[in-house]
């Protein structure tokens, strides 16, 4: 998942310093470059979507109703065992399969063109299946127990694991659970567009979905989604200990770094047209559409093995998505997969086809060719090391592929600037979202409270851009301030043996599926995030990004 965190004013800020030095800057060439820079709309003749390669979906599941009528049937006849066991393990496996990439075409459809009535119908229509079929499941599994069937199904259990086993099931999803779940869904898809105030939006997400940890055995969701959803395996005290450290190292230089790269941002109004084309080109641009794609090329032939030959082949006959419809496609950039297929997907978004996203998703891209860990703070680590690789590939090749010494350090200063952010605001929005979740009556003025105690805390102004993501992707951002710092550090590796560090990263994308994410730092012997030797080692690397001075 490809998040951008937008600088707030940022664009406002250059524009009326251009309009004020403009007199002094000699005109054309300066207006044709804000013309291009922030007014050139290269989605206005694109078609509204683009599908890299075909693939067949369908609404259409009778055939799996037919199955689950045929297994009730037998299970109430009770006498062929053989034939209900076959049909049943079917539909658990091949067919829920299936079922499940039904849901996601529709999705991945829907994304790229949300006014498509049909393509949203279908969603619907199997996102509901998939959970009646869930709650089907578990009705059977009690039917079974209460059935001929018992002993040959249950083979091997005492009465008390196969009641314990059927109250579990039952406790794992129920028809009130579903009935919240669609009601969160709701407060999701309604914040922001239906007029109500944000925050006032936000306590109620926090709300009810405190309701779905309790109805699920945890005090709140804070904890729930840690142990349940996110499965991380590591403890309030991991945390508190990278927080501590992100503000003792990082706030700091992520402003540092922040402003250099203002200074930077600033000077362009004075390069030539080439400079200002390829940085333009490079952040602002689809990277297939205006050249920016040659620096991918050529890292991924520096980096050769398995990745160059993932890369090749997902240009050339791969599942990759374009949304261009900046008013209908969804805007974001992620990977996905294909259950029944067995094959992942990436999707770009309008404003998120630039070379840094892509290089962010083909990381998610080549660890889903490879193998089906999913570590939430792993699977970050993939993606954004994927990042640090190419910036320290493109910082030592970059003058090769055509980059002026100018422009190559405003585009790595940017980008280490922007990894830097992404660190901060994890761990802020991280703390932010905890104190709401544990608040024992939360209102939309404490909830401000927190935030703006949060942010001060911090050194940042980001409120919209937390306000948004705590709405959506509840207590998932901490693992991109986990993943960012091992990113970095991987980086910093990379600055100094880049095929060292590439294949420490072939390393990352080959651990066992059943690895947590200190587990796989472990065995590939790589600084946990936890412990304060990284922040120093990335703190070294980067001093240079912060002054614009070679460090000592």
């Amino acid at each position: 998942m490809r998040k951008k965190i937008w600088r707030t004013g940022s664009k406002l800020l250059c524009l009326l310093l251009v309009f004020l030095l403009l007199p002094s800057l000699g005109g054309c060439g300066v207006i044709r470059y804000l013309r291009d820079r922030f007014f050139f709309d290269e989605y206005a003749d694109l078609p509204p979507y683009e599908i890299g390669k075909e693939f067949v979906y369908s609404r259409d599941l009778s055939a799996i109703e037919e199955k689950m009528t045929e297994v009730r049937f037998l299970i109430a006849q009770g006498t062929d065992y053989a034939a209900f066991e076959l049909l049943y393990t079917t539909l658990r496996t091949e067919d829920a399969a299936y079922l499940s990439e039904q849901t996601e075409k529709y999705a991945l459809l829907r994304d790229l063109d949300g006014s498509n009535t049909e393509w949203q119908a279908g969603y619907t229509h199997c996102l509901n299946f998939e959970r009646n079929f869930a709650l089907w499941l578990i009705e059977t599994e009690e039917l079974l127990a209460a059935s001929a069937f018992r002993p040959l199904y249950y083979e091997g259990l005492t009465d008390a694991q196969v009641e314990a086993h059927v109250s579990e099931l039952k406790g794992m999803y129920s028809e009130e659970e579903k009935a919240l779940q669609e009601r969160i869904e709701m407060l999701e898809e309604n914040y922001g567009t239906d007029g109500s105030d944000a925050m006032e939006a936000y306590v109620a997400l926090v709300r009810a979905r405190n309701e779905l940890a309790v109805m699920n055995g945890y005090g709140d969701y804070a904890t729930y989604a840690h142990a349940v959803l996110y499965g991380r395996d590591y403890g309030k005290a991991e945390i508190d200990r990278l927080l501590h450290y992100v503000q003792q190292y990082v706030c700091a230089l992520s402003q540092d770094v922040g402003a250099h790269w203002a200074e930077l941002e600033a000077a362009q109004l004075h390069w030539g047209k080439a400079d200002r084309d390829a940085y333009t080109n490079f952040f602002y641009r689809g990277f297939h559409r205006y050249g920016a794609k040659k620096y991918l090329d050529a890292y991924a032939d520096a980096v050769g093995g398995e990745l160059c030959a993932t890369y090749d082949a997902l240009w050339q006959n791969g599942y990759c998505f374009y949304g261009n419809d900046t008013e209908n496609s969804y805007q974001g950039a992620y990977q996905g997969y294909f259950e029944a297929e067995g094959v992942p997907y990436l999707y770009f978004g309008p404003y998120y086809q630039d070379v840094m996203t892509v290089t962010h998703e083909l990381g998610h891209y080549y660890h889903a060719t490879k193998g089906n860990n999913r570590d939430y703070d792993l699977l970050e680590l993939h993606s954004q090391g994927n990042e640090m690789l190419f910036l320290a590939y493109l910082g030592a090749n970059g003058g090769a592929l055509g980059l002026s010494e100018t422009c190559l350090t405003a585009i790595l200063t940017r980008q280490y600037a922007d990894m830097l952010d992404s660190v901060v605001i994890g761990a802020a929005m991280y703390e932010f979202e905890l104190r709401c979740y544990e608040a024992t009556d939360l209102q939309p003025e404490s909830a401000r409270e927190i935030l703006d105690n949060v942010m001060q805390k911090y050194g940042i102004s980001n409120e919209e851009y937390i306000l948004d993501n705590a709405a959506v992707s509840p207590l998932y951002y901490i693992s991109y301030a986990v993943s960012g710092v091992s990113a970095l550090t991987l980086g910093a590796a990379a600055q100094a043996d880049f095929a060292g560090a590439v294949a420490l990263y072939e390393s990352l994308c080959s651990v066992e599926d059943e690895s947590g994410f200190i587990e796989a730092l472990r065995s590939v012997g790589m600084d946990s995030p936890f412990e304060e030797k990284a922040y120093l080692a990335l703190r070294a690397s980067l001093s240079e990004y912060a002054n614009g001075q070679k460090a000592a």
